[in-house]
């Protein structure tokens, strides 16, 4: 199959084989991948902590697609997640995997506790890293296979007041564009997805106190059409034009204009 007729409908069951899982799907862009996905013609697999969500989505896509949808309800900022996760799959044949679990916090490093630190670098590194190379193996041996990596723009900008969720994005855009080159050739296509503000329940959970919005949808149409065409994706004009500008602007200059920004954005007691 041509790469460039992956977009299309059912074309995704047709080479990255049945199963989807999806991490951190029972909301926001994680949500939005299982809705996408079913639509396109795939079961799924879907993640997260929150039963009685899991559930009611597992319940619709069945209804609406005739999907079927295995939920897994696991914290998947435990050191043992990604095992667990891949021993609870191990009788499916999972094409795809989308690595979207996250979290984030907004404040400066110091007032936030030192477990916090290690539990989202934990989530947002280590269980990709680790759940990816686990699953990789029978991708290899089809020669089909797909890897999406749900980072963001902080991941090209050093973030004040979002330090340690911005470089954990920064390894996941570094790290993916990495194994993309390196799987290509077994026929196992990787994306990095990283887009700005997206409406979903993130900026509550990380306090943000942000204005702006891109939907779950453009952002995951954005990705699911780029899937197989290139490595990485930035959802948004606004977005592109950031980094496009990032590019030609002193770093320490970029410093000062995204502190200004999140600054802004971030509660007093926090800053």
């Amino acid at each position: 199959m041509n790469r460039a007729s992956v977009a299309s409908g059912r074309a995704f069951r047709q080479r990255y084989g049945r199963w989807a899982l999806i991490t951190g799907a029972s909301s926001g862009i994680g949500e939005g991948f299982a809705r996408a996905l079913a639509a396109r013609g795939m079961d799924l697999v879907i993640v997260a902590r929150r039963a009685e969500l899991l559930e009611k989505i597992a319940r619709e896509l069945h209804v609406a697609y005739g999907t079927s949808v295995r939920p897994i309800v696991m914290d998947l900022a435990r050191d043992t997640a990604a095992a667990e996760l891949a021993a609870a799959v191990a009788d499916l044949e999972v094409g795809l995997l989308v690595n979207n679990a996250g979290t984030g916090w907004i404040g400066r490093f110091d007032l936030q506790a030192p477990e916090e630190h290690a539990k989202l670098v934990r989530l947002h590194c280590t269980l990709p890293v680790e759940l990816t190379a686990r699953l990789l193996g029978p991708m290899k041996e089809r020669s089909c296979g797909a890897i999406v990596l749900v980072a963001s723009v902080g991941g090209y900008l050093p973030m004040p007041y979002y330090a340690v969720y911005g470089g954990t994005k920064a390894f996941l855009v570094s790290w993916g564009e990495a194994i993309a080159a390196e799987l290509r050739p077994r026929g196992i296509d990787v994306l990095v997805l990283s887009p700005g503000d997206t409406k979903t329940g993130f900026q509550a959970v990380a306090g943000e106190m942000s204005t702006r919005w891109s939907s779950v949808e453009e952002v995951v149409t954005a990705g699911l059409e780029a899937l197989g065409r290139r490595v990485t994706v930035v959802p948004g004009l606004e977005n592109k034009a950031a980094l496009l500008l990032a590019r030609f602007l002193p770093r320490s200059l970029i410093v000062k204009m995204v502190e200004r920004r999140q600054r802004e954005q971030t509660p007093k007691e926090r800053r």
